[in-house]
C-alpha cells in the first residue's frame, strides 16, 4: 500500500479527534497491520482483498467530526468518529490502522445527502447489489456518483478466496447458514479497491488524540456548578451535610432513583436515597443513567471521551474501559449528549460526600423513549447488573402541573414504580396522559431510564428485588418554589432480597465425592490407569431418571463436555458414561489421553426436568440453561455458559441458535425453547 498516509492511533484511554484539516466527504479506510484469524469477519475479509477491511465517509459538523458507514453491527448508521474507533478497537485494546483518503476532484455535497437516504438500511452479509441491504464499499460506491448518476468506483469482480485459493472458514460458514453459494466472482466492491482507486489521494491530516490527564486524559469541566448546586467546594458540603447520614449497615442498594433539579428544590430528596448506601460500603462501579435534555439521538449514549468528570469537590474518574466495552455492544459515544448534561452531573457530589474515593463511574446518557431500543439498551446492561455495582437512575416526576396535581400523579406513578415492572409502567404513564392534568410537561423526564431500570429487574426477575418509596417533594414544598407550576420529586431505593436457597438436590458431601470419582474412575479405566479413589454409589447416585452433563477442563480451558437430559439409567451409571463420552467423543476434541488425563479438572451438572417455555421473559440468565429445537437441529447451553462468556441475554440465545443448533444467529426467535436448572459439583 504506497504513497497512502496511514494514521496510527497511539494507545490512551478514550480518543477524541479535532476536525482541523478533515472535509466532509473524505473516506476513512480501517484495518490492522497483522494477519487475522481467518474464522472472524476481518480475518476473512483481511485474506481475501488485503488489510483495508472497512471504508466509512466522514461528516464534519462543526466541532464534530461524524461517520457515515454500514457496519454489521449497526447497519447504515450516522455515529461520532469516536464511535467508529470503539467499534473497531479489539478487545485486548489494540486500535485499528486508519487512512484517509479524499476525491482529487469532483466531490458533491449530494454524496452526502444520498448516504443519508440509506441510513437505518441493514447490513448487507449477502453482498449483492439492489436488495435494499448495505455493506461498507457498497454504501459509498453508490452514493459517489458524477452528475450524470454514473458511479465513480466501478464494479469488480469479488474475491472471496485467500492466497491459496481456499475460501476462508468465515465465508463457508456464513453462506452455509445464509443458505446461498459464496458469490465468487460476482460484480461488487471491497474497501482494499476503493482505497487504491487513482481517484482518490492521500491527505497529510493528523486526527489529534484528546490531551491524556494530567498530561494528556480529559477532564470532563462541571457544567451546571453555580446554578443547579454551589460552584465552592466549602458551600458544597455546607449545603449537604446536614441532608446526608449515611446508615451505618444494613442492605446496600442495586439501584436508586433520585431527582436533578437545583439542590434547593431536591437536594434533600436525592440525599434520602443516598443515605441508604451503608457506610463504607464498596461498589466496583457506579452506573450513572439519565435522558438527555439537549439533544436527541437513538439509542443510548457512554461517556468515553474523559478520563474524569469534575465538580468543586473534585474529580471522580470514568470507567472508560467499559464505556468503550459497552459501544461495541451497541452504544454510542455523542460528545453533545455529555457536554452540558446536568442530570449526572448533580449526583457526583453526593457521592464524593460518600466516599473519599469515588467508586469509577459510567456516565450514561439516553436520547429515546422508543420502547424496543429502551429494551436493547437493558439487554446490553444485564450483565453489569450485578450486586457489586450501584446503578443511579435520574429523573424528576411531573413537570408544571398544580401542587395537587403533582402530588397525586408524582406519587401514583412512584406506587406503580415500587410494586410493578415495566409493562406497569408503561400503563401508568398512559392513565397519567389521560388524566390531562393542566400544565402537565411529562409524568416523568427520566421515563426512558425508568424504563431500562425496570427492563433489567424483570429480566431478573421481579420479585428477586423489593422497592421503598423514601420520600417525596415538589418545587412547591421549597422556599424558592410556588404552589402553580411545580416539578416533583422521588427518591426510590431497590434492593435485592436475600437469595434463597437455589439447591435443587442437597447433595451431600459423601455424594459430591462419589460423583466426582466416578467420573475420573471411568476416563481412567477407560485409559488402562488406576484410579485409587471410591467410586461406590451412594444416596442419589443409586436413583434413576437424572439428566446430566459431564464438563472436562485442561489447564483452564475446555476440553470436552457431553450431557443428556434424561436418562433411564441410574446417576452413577449416567456420569460414567457421560463422562467416557466427554473425554472421548466429544467431536470439537481428539480423545483425551493418558498423560493428560491425571491433569484434566472434572465438573459435573446435574440437571432439572426440562420446562417448555412460550416467552424468553420467563428465561433467567444465569440460572436457566437453554434447550432449543428447529426441524432437525438441536442445542443446549448450560447456565454457567452465561458467566463465563459475559454475553447478555440475546447474545447466549444467539450464539446457542448458531454455533449449537446450527439455526443461525436468530433462529432461536422461531424454535421450540426450554429450560432447565443444574447443580454443579465440580474438583
Amino acid at each position: 500500500m504506497k504513497n497512502i498516509f496511514l494514521i496510527l492511533l497511539s494507545t490512551v484511554l478514550a480518543c477524541s479527534f479535532r476536525p482541523e484539516g478533515l472535509k466532509t466527504g473524505d473516506l476513512l479506510f480501517c484495518g490492522y497491520p497483522e494477519v487475522q484469524d481467518e474464522g472472524t469477519a476481518a480475518g476473512a475479509i483481511a485474506a481475501a482483498v488485503g488489510n483495508i477491511i472497512h471504508v466509512a465517509i466522514l461528516e464534519v459538523d462543526g466541532d464534530e467530526v461524524w461517520v457515515i458507514d454500514a457496519t454489521m453491527k449497526r447497519g447504515v448508521d450516522r455515529h461520532p468518529l469516536d464511535t467508529l474507533i470503539a467499534d473497531f478497537t479489539k478487545e485486548d485494546g489494540q486500535k485499528p490502522t486508519l487512512v484517509v483518503k479524499r476525491l482529487k476532484e469532483g466531490f458533491s455535497q449530494q454524496f452526502i445527502d444520498r448516504a443519508k437516504t440509506f441510513l437505518g438500511q441493514p447490513y448487507d452479509y449477502y453482498f449483492k447489489a439492489g436488495n435494499g441491504k448495505m455493506y461498507c464499499s457498497e454504501l459509498v460506491q453508490e452514493c459517489y456518483r458524477s452528475p450524470d448518476g454514473k458511479y465513480l468506483f466501478d464494479s469488480k469482480p469479488m474475491n472471496f478466496k485467500d492466497s491459496s485459493g481456499e475460501y476462508p472458514s468465515y465465508w463457508v460458514n456464513l453462506y452455509k447458514e445464509l443458505g446461498e453459494p459464496v458469490p465468487q466472482g460476482e460484480p461488487g466492491t471491497n474497501p482494499q479497491d476503493l482505497s487504491d482507486s487513482p481517484l482518490l489521494e492521500e491527505v497529510h491530516i493528523s486526527l489529534i488524540p484528546m490531551s491524556r490527564y494530567p498530561e494528556n486524559q480529559k477532564v470532563r469541566k462541571p457544567a451546571v456548578a453555580g446554578t443547579f448546586y454551589p460552584a465552592s467546594a466549602k458551600e458544597v458540603k455546607s449545603m449537604l451535610s446536614p441532608w446526608l447520614h449515611p446508615s451505618a449497615d444494613g442492605p446496600a442498594p442495586q439501584a436508586v432513583i433520585v431527582p436533578h433539579a437545583g439542590y434547593v428544590f431536591s437536594g434533600e430528596v436525592a440525599a434520602s436515597a443516598f443515605n441508604r448506601i451503608p457506610r463504607g460500603h464498596a461498589y466496583k462501579r457506579i452506573f450513572l443513567i439519565g435522558p438527555s435534555h439537549r439533544v436527541g439521538f437513538p439509542g443510548a449514549s457512554v461517556d468515553t471521551l474523559s478520563a474524569f468528570a469534575e465538580t468543586p469537590l473534585g474529580k471522580v474518574p470514568i470507567d472508560v474501559s467499559l464505556g468503550q466495552e459497552l459501544i461495541r455492544k451497541g452504544f454510542t459515544c455523542l460528545s453533545q449528549a455529555h457536554d452540558r448534561e446536568h442530570c449526572l452531573e448533580v449526583q457526583l457530589p453526593f457521592l464524593q460526600m460518600l466516599y473519599a474515593d469515588v467508586p469509577p463511574i459510567v456516565p450514561i446518557i439516553i436520547g429515546t423513549e422508543r420502547p424496543a431500543v429502551l429494551k436493547q439498551i437493558a439487554g446490553i446492561l444485564e450483565p453489569y447488573f450485578t450486586p457489586e455495582n450501584l446503578f443511579v437512575i435520574s429523573s424528576d416526576f411531573s413537570h408544571y402541573p398544580s401542587y395537587e396535581d403533582a402530588k397525586a400523579s408524582d406519587l401514583y406513578l412512584a406506587d406503580t414504580i415500587t410494586s410493578g415492572g415495566v409493562e406497569e409502567f408503561m400503563k401508568a404513564l398512559a392513565y397519567i396522559r389521560k388524566m390531562d392534568f393542566v400544565g402537565e410537561d411529562t409524568a416523568a423526564c427520566g421515563a426512558c431510564a425508568i424504563e431500562v431500570l425496570l427492563s433489567l429487574m424483570d429480566a431478573q426477575g421481579r420479585n428477586s428485588f423489593v422497592a421503598e418509596h423514601v420520600m417525596y417533594r415538589n418545587s412547591g414544598d421549597s422556599p424558592y418554589g410556588d404552589k402553580d407550576r411545580v416539578v416533583g420529586y422521588n427518591a426510590i431505593v431497590f434492593n435485592r432480597l436475600e437469595k434463597q436457597d437455589e439447591h435443587l438436590f442437597h447433595f451431600s458431601e459423601a455424594e459430591k465425592k462419589s460423583m466426582l470419582a466416578t467420573a475420573r474412575s471411568s476416563i481412567h479405566s477407560a485409559l488402562g490407569l488406576d484410579f485409587d479413589g471410591d467410586d461406590t454409589p451412594v444416596g442419589i447416585l443409586k436413583e434413576k431418571g437424572y439428566g446430566v452433563f459431564v464438563t472436562l477442563h485442561l489447564n483452564g480451558r475446555l476440553r470436552g463436555c457431553i450431557g443428556r437430559f434424561t436418562s433411564p439409567s441410574t446417576l452413577h451409571s449416567t456420569i460414567r458414561e457421560m463422562a467416557r463420552s466427554a473425554a472421548f467423543s466429544d467431536p470439537r476434541f481428539p480423545s483425551l489421553s493418558r498423560g493428560e488425563a491425571p491433569r484434566i479438572d472434572i465438573e459435573i451438572s446435574v440437571l432439572s426436568p426440562l420446562k417448555k417455555i412460550s416467552s424468553i421473559d420467563e428465561f433467567k440468565l444465569g440460572r436457566d440453561g437453554i434447550y432449543m429445537i428447529k426441524g432437525g437441529h438441536h442445542g443446549t447451553f448450560l447456565p454457567q455458559v452465561a458467566e463465563e462468556t459475559g454475553w447478555t441475554t440475546e447474545e447466549f440465545l444467539g450464539h446457542c441458535a448458531r454455533d449449537k443448533a446450527g439455526i443461525g444467529y436468530y433462529g432461536w426467535k422461531d424454535a421450540d425453547l426450554y429450560t432447565y436448572q443444574t447443580e454443579i459439583v465440580k474438583e
